[in-house]
């Protein structure tokens, strides 16, 4: 095995090892993103694992949020602790594209791909 192969391996593996630490909603992201890496049985394993530290509701909240735009979802995980329930989760997806929207707005960038020198009716990111 090549040195860069062994080192994404762990580095994968780190990401996908069970961690008492999780919050509820951190293991429900996690449970989204979770694929094969090793075994079928350390990836059952996980997958049950994860399963088990999950409530329904978290689970929605989790699905909303993956579906999120990326800069929404790196804004709401900088926010401190994450909503654990839809309604909170939506909440939080609404608050933080109206900020955005005004730091937009406020700084004259374009409201299609957030950046200066245009608008969005001219950008060139929509074609």
């Amino acid at each position: 095995m090549s040195r860069s192969y062994q080192e994404n391996l762990l580095k994968y593996r780190k990401m996908f090892t069970p961690d008492a630490s999780l919050t509820e909603m951190e293991a429900a992201i996690r449970f989204q993103r979770l694929v094969q890496i090793g075994s079928a049985a350390d990836y059952a394993a996980e997958f049950e694992w994860l399963r088990s530290k999950i409530s329904r509701e978290t689970y929605h909240a989790s699905l909303f949020f993956v579906g999120l735009k990326d800069e929404i979802q790196n804004r709401i995980s900088q926010c401190g602790e994450m909503p654990s329930t839809l309604e909170g989760m939506i909440r939080r997806a609404k608050q933080t594209e109206d900020q955005l929207h005004e730091e937009r707005r406020l700084g004259e960038l374009c409201f299609n791909c957030g950046k200066p020198g245009h608008i969005a009716r001219n950008c060139r990111k929509k074609w």
